[in-house]
């Protein structure tokens, strides 16, 4: 099973975890609320996790034009 981390907004891959090498518990999930965790973290068919967050470039994006959080995806 692995674990993708991925831009909810421009939908990039930041990273991956091999769940197998690591406690899953030590990535904090266990600290987000029970909706925090459903917008955050989604399960494919094959078991893999993909968490949902904010790439830097996105980040910057909205520094400088804070409009864009009106947007789902501000690129496509």
């Amino acid at each position: 099973m692995t674990i993708f981390y991925v831009c909810r907004h421009c939908r990039t891959c930041i990273g991956m975890i091999d769940s197998g090498s690591m406690d899953i518990r030590n990535l904090g999930f266990d600290r987000l609320t029970s909706e925090e965790h459903k917008e955050i973290i989604m399960q494919d068919p094959l078991g893999n996790t993909h968490v949902h967050v904010t790439c830097e470039f996105c980040e910057e994006a909205f520094e400088q034009g804070p409009f864009l959080h009106g947007i789902e995806f501000i690129i496509h």
